[in-house]
């Protein structure tokens, strides 16, 4: 039988030589029958759940917290590096580490985002510190005049309409991964802002913004109109050109319908979403999952155009 645990004290799990893992630790505060405990066993509990005494999903997959969504008595780790994800992860490359120099782009048109609609775009991208001369262009939609690009320092640069503002003021092509949100809120003239890392980091007005719901969002480069002009300076011909691709990757490229605030965006940075969210009207994960014949989970990559 085990012995009484009244709720006090420090809870320690692992610790004097053990390996392994575990995943979703949970307390309650009342006795459970072992056919209630297997029906709930794989079950998400909320924080309202009757009975719930403390949860910790152990799902964040960065930093040294563990929370308990309960009461707030969070674990703290010894390391950074203590995660493990029981999954392979694939990304897009782009650029010189696809082989080809490539990079994609997806179609827009109907995925319901008007004009005056808040949206959200995030996107995760790792940038190797070696590019190409002149703007690389992570992502493009020149129908909006929207795009995200490194400058020829590297500093990362939004480009919205006519206008152009510097996101970040060093370089982010530094081959680790960075997470860039966009969250546009038009509903009230409110203002569109950039999240890089889940920082904010610059913010314009929204009313400059245009959807991104037509044409193609180009990623790892851009298509630009390249104009021929006479002697005087009259446009006589227009052709479209690629700009060089982006050396890098790019993963979970995801629209939001709708505000979503930054609290939001930072507890969602981490999770990988099932595309069935509420108001997720675009996601590329660049990956499917499906179970071998063992009933394992096997992750493997899919290209999206």
């Amino acid at each position: 039988n085990a012995g009484f645990y009244s709720g006090n004290g420090q809870l320690a799990i692992g610790g004097e030589g053990m390996t392994g893992a575990i995943q979703e630790l949970t307390l309650w505060d009342k006795n459970l029958t072992l056919p209630e405990l297997q029906s709930r066993m794989h079950s998400v509990k909320s924080n309202c759940t009757e009975g719930l005494a403390g949860y910790w999903r152990f799902d964040e997959g960065h930093g040294s917290k563990a929370t308990d969504l309960v009461r707030s008595r969070h674990f703290y780790l010894d390391s950074e590096s203590a995660w493990w994800k029981n999954f392979t992860n694939y990304s897009l490359a782009l650029g010189q580490n696809s082989g080809n120099d490539n990079a994609a782009n997806v179609r827009l048109d109907g995925i319901g985002l008007n004009d005056d609609d808040d949206f959200v775009l995030e996107t995760w991208m790792r940038a190797d510190s070696k590019q190409k001369d002149g703007d690389i262009f992570i992502l493009h939609n020149e129908p909006a005049l929207l795009s995200f690009r490194l400058d020829s320092e590297n500093h990362l640069v939004f480009d919205y309409s006519i206008y152009t503002a510097e996101v970040t003021k060093t370089s982010i092509a530094d081959d680790q991964w960075h997470h860039i949100a966009l969250a546009v809120n038009k509903s009230n003239n409110g203002m569109a802002k950039v999240y890089v890392d889940g920082q904010l980091c610059t913010q314009v007005p929204s009313e400059y913004i245009n959807a991104t719901a037509v044409g193609h969002l180009n990623i790892g480069y851009a298509n630009k109109p390249d104009f021929t002009m006479n002697d005087d300076g009259q446009i006589i011909g227009k052709d479209w050109i690629n700009t060089p691709a982006l050396n890098g990757y790019i993963d979970e490229l995801r629209i939001w319908k709708g505000q979503r605030s930054a609290s939001v965006i930072n507890d969602w940075m981490y999770k990988r979403a099932t595309g069935n969210e509420d108001n997720l009207i675009l996601h590329l994960p660049f990956e499917a999952d499906s179970l071998n014949s063992s009933s394992r989970t096997v992750t493997y990559p899919i290209l999206y155009s």
